[in-house]
Formats: C-alpha cells, sequence, structure tokens
C-alpha cells in the first residue's frame, strides 16, 4: 500500500503546504490443512505503515532582538522513519467449530513474531508469542 497526502493549510503562513510519502508492505506464504482440515500455518514478513518521505517547514517568532524587532525562525521538520519497523513472523490457526446458520465459528491461533526497529526505534527488538481464540457471529 502506498499513501501521498498533499496538506493543503488554509492559512499557511505558520505552516508551508507539504506532501507525505507513505507505505505499508505485508507478505506471506500460507500453507491449509496441515494437521487438520480448515487449518494453516503462515510465514510472513510486514512492514507497518510509515512515512517515507515528507517534512513539515514551521514559521515561528522566538522572542525578538534588541531593536524591538522579531526573531523569525524557520523550523524544518522531517517525518521521514530512518529506520522503519520490520516484522517477521509465523502462525498456526485451527478451526475449532465452524459456523452454521446462526451461530458463531470459533478458530485457536498462536503466533510467534520478531520485530526489529520496534515503533520505528533504531535497535529496539521484541520478540513475542500469542495465543488466542478468535470468534466470527
Amino acid at each position: 500500500m502506498t499513501l501521498n497526502t498533499k496538506v493543503d493549510f488554509r492559512h499557511n503562513a505558520y505552516v508551508d503546504d507539504m506532501t507525505l510519502d507513505a507505505d505499508s508492505a505485508d507478505i506471506r506464504l500460507t500453507v491449509t490443512d496441515v494437521i487438520a482440515d480448515k487449518d494453516h500455518i503462515a510465514i510472513g514478513y510486514r512492514l507497518p505503515l510509515a512515512v517515507r518521505h515528507g517534512a513539515m517547514t514551521q514559521h515561528s517568532v522566538k522572542g525578538y532582538d534588541v531593536t524591538g524587532n522579531y526573531n523569525v525562525a524557520v523550523d524544518q521538520i522531517d517525518f521521514a522513519v530512518a529506520k522503519r519497523h520490520q516484522i517477521a513472523h509465523i502462525s498456526y490457526v485451527r478451526q475449532l467449530k465452524a459456523r452454521s446458520y446462526g451461530d458463531a465459528a470459533y478458530r485457536w491461533f498462536i503466533e510467534g513474531a520478531s520485530n526489529q526497529n520496534w515503533g520505528n526505534m533504531v535497535g529496539k527488538t521484541n520478540r513475542h508469542i500469542n495465543t488466542g481464540l478468535i470468534v466470527s457471529f
């Protein structure tokens, strides 16, 4: 998925108009009917949504000079993510009870994941295992 957002401020005397480019990606390989009917195992890699390019220019007054004139500062705030969050994961999902008319379906899952640059913070890692129940009505 890619996004291109053009921000057009009505009153852009303080913040300039800008463009943000963001994207996300998810690739996975799924194999069905591994151990039981309607179960599946999936191995995948994700890049969560992140800004790839885009900066904001802000004009502000930061005090006064010795003559009483404004000290106008122009700050550039870069929204691009330097090292983006990456997730490698493996999951197993098993059907416990199939859905019938007016009834719920129950599936049990277990997933393990390894996260690099957790929350788009360089060097922060996270590894976890989740398990739970998925109920569909």
